[in-house]
């Protein structure tokens, strides 16, 4: 193979190798279109009992969706609430949390109906205990399916501005373990990520489910933060999950869920006084969602099948100039044979690629689904190495 033809199979091959990640990124909305545009359409996914949920990011603020768009609210807001309440003089205590504290202000404005929200939140935070703690341990130790944590799901009163002016009815704390703690025991960062990631499956996914017991009906959308992406104690922290892991692992609790029956929509939300690197990661969040459903979009039919046929006839391509005497061959007449069996190799092998992206696409959850790229890659440079080792083997009569 002269250095002509070696070069021309290099691009080919390229070009065939990146086509799927091109493809993501064509649709790929830009960071400054959610800025601009505020609320953007991500896909559309389905939930354990058949409902259909579009997912939409939004940049804005969770407790006032109408600075975001007019016509927008959220019947029910949902919070991190990470479990560590103290015990001091024979009285539980919640330490600090921001987003806790907002919620609480923003949907009641009484003193006394604060006192007893959090003491209703501390005694639903005590149901949830044995399972959350449970996280924190090794796998063998962690719940099982049959062990609930149970959000604790309080009404906005009618005069609060976020229901007043922003529709929200419901508030809900989702109990997460404080990862801090673990951080003590020297235990890595990645492990520590890994199981607050399945705590926060668990409890966005029975939150919905609560809402389909009891609240259907008067739930039509329901928006989240990035949960368990930040650190209740300011700053950051590498033990809280990353923005992108916290939004598609909520897109994973919506699928293995049970929601009721009138539940449309899914908000996620990156908040729009985040300033520098916070900015950029929660944006990047939403767009590691809306690659997702780029990406579950290969699966359908039409897209795949124009996958499919522009990695065979870029794989014929590249069987043709892998044959050395493949002009000879022409020359002589004996076309039909050439084609007959350049087909039957590249078709075969494209197939082969297509497949494998469209089942490594159907298989992966959404925080891994970006490795059906990588492994679409190296089943087309197998595919090249396989037509590299047919070439010395295959005669064409």
């Amino acid at each position: 193979m002269n250095w002509t033809r070696r070069l021309l199979s290099f691009s080919i091959l390229t070009i065939l190798t990146i086509s799927p990640a091109l493809y993501v990124w064509s649709q790929l909305p830009s960071n400054e279109r959610f800025i601009s545009r505020r609320v953007v359409y991500l896909g559309t996914t389905t939930s354990a009992n058949g409902i259909q949920v579009e997912i939409r990011g939004v940049f804005g603020n969770l407790f006032r969706p109408r600075e975001a768009r007019n016509d927008m609210g959220f019947d029910l807001v949902a919070i991190s609430c990470y479990f560590d309440p103290l015990s001091l003089d024979g009285r539980d205590l919640l330490p600090v949390n921001p987003l806790l504290a907002s919620a609480i202000a923003e949907s009641i404005n009484d003193p006394l109906a604060v006192k007893d929200l959090l003491a209703n939140l501390l005694f639903t935070l005590e149901k949830s205990r044995a399972v959350v703690n449970r996280y924190m341990l090794s796998k063998e130790d962690r719940p099982s399916e049959g062990d609930k944590i149970v959000p604790h799901i309080w009404v906005s009163v009618e005069s609060a501005p976020v229901r007043k002016k922003h529709g929200v009815k419901y508030m809900a704390a989702l109990p997460l373990f404080d990862p801090h703690i673990l951080r003590t025991q020297d235990t890595a960062p990645s492990i520590v990520r890994g199981r607050l990631g399945e705590n926060v499956e668990a409890a966005i996914r029975r939150l919905l489910n609560q809402c389909g017991e009891e609240l259907d009906g008067t739930v039509h959308s329901v928006a989240f933060a990035a949960t368990g992406s930040t650190s209740h104690k300011g700053g950051d922290s590498p033990y809280f999950l990353e923005f992108s892991d916290g939004f598609l692992r909520t897109v994973r609790a919506i699928q293995l869920s049970r929601p009721p029956l009138s539940l449309d929509r899914i908000y996620l939300v990156a908040f729009d006084q985040h300033t520098g690197q916070y900015r950029k990661d929660a944006l990047s969040g939403l767009r590691a969602v809306s690659r997702y459903f780029i990406l579950k979009r290969i699966e359908t039919l039409p897209i795949l099948s124009l996958l499919g046929g522009g990695m065979s006839v870029g794989l014929t391509l590249l069987v043709l100039m892998s044959y050395q005497n493949v002009g000879i061959i022409w020359r002589r007449q004996n076309r039909w044979n050439l084609i007959r069996t350049v087909l039957a190799v590249s078709v075969v092998l494209g197939a082969s690629v297509s497949a494998t992206l469209r089942i490594a696409i159907s298989l992966l959850p959404p925080s891994y689904v970006g490795l059906a790229l990588w492994l679409s890659a190296l089943a087309t440079v197998a595919a090249y190495l396989a037509i590299l080792l047919l070439s010395k083997r295959l005669s064409i009569p």
